[in-house]
């Protein structure tokens, strides 16, 4: 009988050849486990390319339709050293300027008057000051209270 043969007719492995079998079934398992992994992966990156475009038609869907969104238009004006009050402050039911909001002609002497937000029908309106000491005197140290005196 050979040397490596057992009385069942199986062959006797050396350590070596165990070291070298359970190293295969360590592979092996780790190249199952890398695969799995790897297929949910893609799986989810599917799923994902998907699910993801069709929430986003839905929701254009919701935005485009008037039952759900009472918006009709958006209009963008742009127009240098202009803000939103100076075009829709006084506008009904705009969020603009205060009721009895009232720009003191001089902020140090509030009993001499003030200027009421008005609606200027000029076609073409002053300009603000630009220089440093215009912007020091409307600033009036954080109050923001001087634009009318600044003006002068």
């Amino acid at each position: 009988m050979d040397n490596n043969m057992t009385r069942a007719g199986r062959t006797k492995c050396s350590s070596f050849q165990t070291s070298k079998a359970k190293t295969i079934v360590k592979n092996r398992l780790h190249f199952v486990v890398g695969i799995t992994v790897s297929l949910f992966l893609v799986a989810a990156l599917v799923a994902a390319s998907i699910i993801l475009p069709l929430a986003y038609a839905q929701q254009i869907r919701s935005i485009n339709n008037p039952a759900t969104n009472p918006i009709n238009h958006i209009v963008v004006i742009m127009q240098e050293n202009r803000s939103f009050d100076n075009y829709f402050g006084t506008y009904p039911g705009a969020s603009g300027i205060p009721s009895g909001t009232c720009m003191p002609l001089s902020p140090d002497h509030p009993n001499v008057g003030c200027v009421k937000p008005f609606l200027s029908t000029n076609v073409i309106s002053g300009d603000l000051p630009h220089g440093y000491q215009s912007s020091v005197i409307a600033h009036d140290n954080g109050k923001m209270d001087g634009f009318m005196v600044s003006r002068k």
